[in-house]
């Protein structure tokens, strides 16, 4: 190739060993200025990622996911409308057509002295809802035997969120177990 060859006469290069190292010399540096070229071009194509997307004042592009902090409260009454202390509270996350899934977590709580229980998830998709079953697991213990029951909270829109984090929502139940005949 003539651009090869004149490369080599510059370089004042005459045997035959010294024509490969021109060779190898001149590859090296064509390998170079491509490396060079495409450097410069993916710094070019991403400086525009990295501005304002649309009008100015809009919102720059994230990268993640929205989430949300929830907490449910409730309290577990009997139907004389007294706490019932120690009722398992199952919490499940729920997901299309109000189905629950085992990839979800499941997490399970015990209300206090006073009947209450607290749920809370800092980092949970927004407008979530949840299965929330309650069981009486220690038999006649703490006012009878109560059957199990469930119910379904949607927790709807959070509030004051910036950016990814769409802001806290807070819904409180109160949960009536029948007795068990």
């Amino acid at each position: 190739h003539p651009l090869i060859w004149n490369q080599c006469r510059y370089l004042h290069y005459r045997k035959r060993r010294d024509r490969c190292q021109c060779i190898n010399y001149f590859l090296k540096r064509m390998k170079n200025l491509w490396y060079r070229l495409l450097s410069g071009i993916l710094v070019l194509l991403g400086l525009p990622a990295c501005g304002e997307i649309g009008f100015p004042g809009s919102n720059m592009a994230e990268y993640g996911t929205p989430y949300a902090d929830y907490t449910i409260k409730g309290k577990v009454i009997n139907p004389q409308k007294e706490s019932i202390p120690d009722i398992q509270v199952i919490v499940k996350e729920q997901y299309s057509a109000g189905f629950s899934s085992n990839c979800y977590p499941v997490d399970t709580l015990y209300t206090s002295v006073n009947g209450t229980f607290e749920y809370h998830n800092p980092f949970v998709s927004p407008e979530t809802s949840y299965r929330i079953v309650f069981k009486d697991i220690d038999g006649k213990k703490n006012g009878g035997v109560f059957k199990t029951d469930s119910i379904i909270v949607s927790m709807g829109k959070a509030t004051d969120g910036k950016g990814w984090y769409q802001g806290k929502a807070v819904q409180e139940k109160t949960i009536e177990l029948k007795n068990e005949i």
